[in-house]
């Protein structure tokens, strides 16, 4: 009996999970995403580099606002319904007009979708893995979804291109595609799922050495969203400026998604069999050495390699981060968690309008070598953060 009720709950929790991983392909991997590798070809003959800058940044401001705005709001599976179903139609609209006023309405509008919409799967999902399975791979499947979506929107591209010729297609069909797995969304997410966790107890207040390591974390975290943004918005824009590619350039997309559909799983396996601090900092590592590649070559397979390291990194980085805060910080996690979602949105903010600022008068590879430096920035707090943690250690031993 009891074995016939274990089986029915991970049944339960694999069809919620892969629904979430589904939703998070749609918000993220492709409404928030599809942007770079369609980017080039808007450029050609709507855009300049500027101007793509300042589009992306109305995205990734949409996407803080509404961050910050679902911590308020009742999660709800019939709200995160409706945020999924705005993301689809803002995805698709995109194709439908050349205003760029609308666009960036239509921008903004998606990534407040977005932002809400991630905000609520997290909780839906982790609170019910939480209560019925202690595996953490529950969560590294999760957002894999962002990766798959990364993935289908760079090896849609070529095709919808060779077919119809116009970006705006690629807008429109990628919305036609999302609409279909909006069905299977509707069919896992149930109203049962909603979330009715309430916080628990008072907030303490935190020590001194605390404050001290999630300040840290926070800069960290802010750098990691203001570095690698820059990546995700201008690489494929990179690859068509400077490179004469064999093959399509939405590939090298493809290739950025086809690392992260595994990442979270790999990082949390490292983090499991490390510590969580030290899989955070050898993920930093190796996309910092992909966000130099750029700088000092343009060669296809090194651009390849690149990509499949910003990929394999980004998302294990969010899921480590968040899940290091809620762990380190048990006084705070909640608060905690919400103030690095609010960094990691400001960097995401303000690293595309610098980026674009700085390629008006500089080549792509000052730009990456930018976005380096701030993902070396926060690997120096990182470090500085278990550095202090081991010394911490050491005093409790004595």
């Amino acid at each position: 009996m009891m074995g016939g009720r274990g089986m029915h709950e991970r049944k339960m929790l694999l069809v919620l999970t892969f629904t979430g991983f589904l939703a998070l392909a749609v918000v993220m991997g492709i409404g928030r995403f599809a942007y770079t590798p369609i980017l080039p070809y808007m450029e050609e003959s709507h855009l300049t580099t500027f101007q793509a800058g300042l589009l992306a940044s109305a995205n990734y401001a949409g996407y803080l606002a509404g961050a910050f705005a679902a911590a308020k709001m009742n999660k709800s599976v019939l709200l995160l319904h409706v945020m999924i179903l705005i993301s689809i139609v803002t995805t698709a609209a995109m194709g439908f007009t050349y205003s760029q006023s609308w666009w960036f309405g239509l921008r903004f509008v998606s990534g407040a979708a977005g932002g809400i919409a991630f905000v609520l799967v997290s909780s839906l999902v982790l609170s019910q893995v939480r209560r019925k399975s202690s595996s953490p791979y529950y969560a590294a499947f999760l957002y894999g979804g962002v990766g798959f979506g990364i993935f289908l929107s760079g090896m849609f591209l070529p095709p919808v291109l060779a077919l119809f010729g116009g970006w705006e297609y690629a807008w429109i069909i990628l919305g036609v595609v999302s609409a279909l797995f909006f069905i299977l969304i509707l069919l896992g997410f149930r109203p049962q799922y909603t979330n009715k966790d309430k916080q628990e107890g008072r907030i303490r207040r935190m020590t001194r050495h605390e404050k001290q390591q999630l300040q840290r974390l926070y800069i960290s975290y802010f750098c990691q969203g203001f570095g690698y943004i820059i990546f995700a918005t201008f690489i494929i824009a990179m690859v068509v400026s400077t490179t004469d590619m064999g093959w399509s350039s939405p590939y090298v997309w493809a290739a950025a998604g086809l690392g992260a559909l595994p990442s979270a799983l790999f990082w949390a396996w490292l983090g499991k069999i490390t510590s969580l601090l030290t899989s955070l900092r050898a993920a930093y590592i190796v996309q910092l050495a992909g966000l130099l590649i750029p700088v000092f070559t343009s060669q296809e397979i090194w651009i390849l390699v690149s990509a499949f390291c910003f990929g394999g990194t980004f998302m294990g980085i969010t899921m480590m981060t968040l899940s290091f805060a809620d762990q380190s910080f048990p006084r705070q996690s909640q608060r905690a968690i919400g103030n690095l979602t609010g960094l990691y949105g400001i960097g995401q903010l303000l690293g595309p309008i610098a980026a674009a600022a700085l390629l008006i008068f500089a080549p792509f590879a000052v730009v990456f070598l930018l976005a380096a430096v701030f993902i070396g920035a926060g690997l120096y707090q990182l470090q500085r953060l278990a550095s202090k943690q081991k010394e911490v250690k050491t005093r409790a031993v004595r």
